[in-house]
């Protein structure tokens, strides 16, 4: 949500304190993330925390116990909550602290770990003991689980022993009024969670390695609990006790076992990433679980622990995930990774995969001529019997040449790819075909083509396929059915709401876009187009952006507002122009109406210019524009 949110989701605004760096967002700073550094407290400020948390003197009292930790903000209103609870708010209090012994220069970390260690000695046993659990859980804990600890018994328990969920919750309440502890409900769960900046301290004071705190989690957790069931689970209450058995999995050392349980639950066999990404469209659970197989988030950093070729599946189907939210900066860095795995091996058919979903990134960020090379190279790798990776690649291959503008070669790239299976096998073939057709201008085939694909999507369970079919079965219908197509975009709205599918997000707004249009809603269709292009530009998606420039071009000319106009269509020209880019369809788009905003400045030579390379290319690939560009250049002869 929060990356959806900083490549610019309409007008969603997020605040977000945080004392680690939001890594995930980084390629948006500047953007739509911004991170403000907060500065130690001012003398006024801290003394006005000490006051906020009951402790008691003058401000000059209150002043000094503040420097003594920097004004640091974290560390003044610790400490306040310490002389609340512990010395009934008498400044005095601290003297057991030892604050005098705390030097100027001592990092803010050692300051902070003086007031924990009172915290330690003052707090009662059983607070103490909960606390120290609760550090062991980096995501925080139900009571669910913390009963499971408690009734563990012996060094597990510690001070807990015999407490009942109740006494547990009275406990769990009263760490959260010092500000030691965090809480928070989700569909009636309450979870509770250690402050981050206690964890560690805390979590040494354990007794007993945590490994065998999660152990005892994970078995009482896969009690009841189908490890291989045959039919994969759907209900999201289901899925999360799977989830977290997974976490307690990893978090007790069992990594293998965790990797089984991603694969008979969410997953399929290597390399299809099925149940998650296939069926159920869960791109987030899909990330959250993967990152867990890793110490700091880094798909780099996955449990170098498990087999090269484990490793690699994890790796690939977390660039997946990342792809479908948006995230192509992650979803290349997944792929760079889990081939730099395999460059070495002699498994040609999963080198091959990779290499395709290399190349699937390059094509989205419209970088057609890598992407072309790259599938060249995973259809020379691949066996002849691998169908899965041919498919796929011959599908990606047509769409790259349909976007250099080699009409021929996309057109026998497609049949390449029919020839290898007689239905489509999770693949996109059908949406690019309908593509490459509604591009010619062949719309019958084009609805041939986008309903039979419709039809197995339906009879396989693809709910991400079905979503951009109905995209482009919703463009179909126009203009003589808006009804119609307006159904056809609730459809696709509805799956995105669940799932965030960015690909889907952004047709659904080319469709928005394209239904205010011929509604005369101008206004709606500027609304549309700009959001879909915040988006676009924020995830790095090329064509997108490209298709969406030329939107916004076409909605100023019909106002009409041709400077404006004439700036969409310039930025979508020298886009497509680009020597990474190549994109001929964008680049005859955009010299099209280039040479109309000319027109309509009245400059009438640049107007010539433009439209004359646009007939050029639009001959050459076959645009279905041809005629009318050669009317608008019989209507300048004269002029």
């Amino acid at each position: 949500m929060l990356r959806s949110i900083a490549s610019g989701l309409g007008r969603t605004r997020a605040l977000v304190t945080s004392r680690f760096k939001l890594t995930d967002l980084e390629q948006w700073e500047g953007a739509g993330y911004r991170t403000h550094q907060l500065d130690e407290l001012d003398k006024q400020s801290a003394v006005s925390v000490l006051q906020a948390w009951g402790v008691n003197g003058t401000e000059g009292e209150l002043s000094v116990l503040a420097e003594k930790v920097g004004h640091h903000a974290l560390s003044v209103s610790v400490l306040g909550s310490y002389l609340h609870h512990f010395c009934g708010g008498n400044p005095k209090g601290a003297e057991e602290l030892k604050m005098e012994e705390i030097s100027a220069d001592e990092p803010y970390a050692g300051k902070l770990q003086r007031i924990l260690a009172g915290y330690a000695r003052d707090l009662p046993d059983a607070e103490r003991d909960l606390l120290v659990r609760l550090s062991v859980f980096p995501r925080g804990v139900s009571m669910e689980v913390l009963v499971y600890i408690v009734d563990a018994g012996g060094e597990i328990a510690g001070m807990l022993i015999g407490a009942n969920q109740a006494k547990l919750l009275m406990l769990a309440e009263r760490l959260q009024k010092m500000g030691l502890v965090f809480r928070y409900e989700h569909q009636h769960n309450i979870t509770y969670t250690a402050h981050p900046f206690l964890r560690e301290y805390f979590r040494n004071l354990l007794g007993v390695p945590p490994e065998q705190i999660h152990e005892v989690v994970r078995t009482r957790l896969s009690v009841g609990l189908d490890t291989k069931p045959d039919k994969k689970p759907r209900e999201s209450e289901i899925l999360d006790r799977y989830e977290t058995l997974i976490e307690h999995s990893i978090l007790a050392g069992c990594m293998l076992e965790a990797y089984d349980l991603y694969v008979n639950i969410f997953g399929g066999s290597p390399p299809e990433p099925h149940h998650l990404y296939h069926t159920l469209g869960d791109y987030g659970r899909m990330i959250r679980i993967l990152s867990r197989f890793t110490e700091d988030g880094e798909p780099e950093h996955l449990a170098p622990k498990l087999l090269t070729r484990t490793r690699s599946f994890l790796i690939n189907v977390w660039g997946l995930a990342a792809h479908a939210l948006g995230d192509l900066v992650l979803a290349k860095r997944c792929f760079d990774v889990s081939f730099e795995l395999f460059r070495n091996s002699d498994d040609r058919g999963s080198l091959s995969q990779i290499v395709q979903n290399r190349a699937w990134v390059a094509m989205y960020r419209g970088a057609f001529p890598l992407a072309n090379k790259l599938l060249k190279e995973s259809l020379d790798s691949v066996k002849p019997d691998n169908k899965y990776v041919r498919k796929g690649s011959h599908s990606y291959l047509a769409w790259t040449c349909h976007a250099l503008g080699e009409i021929t070669e996309a057109q026998l790239q497609f049949t390449k790819a029919k020839e290898v299976y007689d239905v489509p096998y999770s693949s996109l073939l059908g949406i690019y075909e309908t593509d490459h057709l509604l591009a010619l201008g062949e719309v019958k085939s084009a609805y041939e083509c986008i309903v039979s694909d419709l039809s197995e999507c339906e009879r396989y369970e693809w709910p991400r396929t079905e979503a951009l079919c109905h995209a482009l079965l919703g463009l179909i219908c126009l203009p003589d059915s808006l009804d119609e197509a307006r159904g056809h975009l609730k459809t696709v709205r509805d799956w995105t709401v669940w799932s965030g599918h960015m690909e889907c997000i952004i047709r659904a707004h080319i469709l928005a876009v394209e239904i205010a249009r011929y509604a005369g809603d101008l206004p709606g269709a500027l609304a549309e187009a700009t959001t879909g292009l915040n988006l676009a530009k924020g995830c790095g998606y090329g064509k997108f952006t490209i298709d969406l420039l030329l939107l916004l071009a076409k909605i100023q000319i019909a106002i009409p507002e041709y400077r404006p106009a004439l700036g969409y269509a310039r930025e979508a020209l020298d886009r497509s122009q680009h020597p990474d880019c190549r994109y001929a369809w964008g680049e005859a788009d955009a010299l099209y109406l280039c040479g109309i905003c000319h027109q309509g400045l009245s400059e009438l030579e640049l107007a010539r210019q433009r439209l004359e390379s646009a007939l050029k290319i639009r001959e050459r690939i076959k645009h279905p524009g041809v005629k009318e560009t050669r009317k608008l250049l019989e209507g300048l002869k004269g002029k």
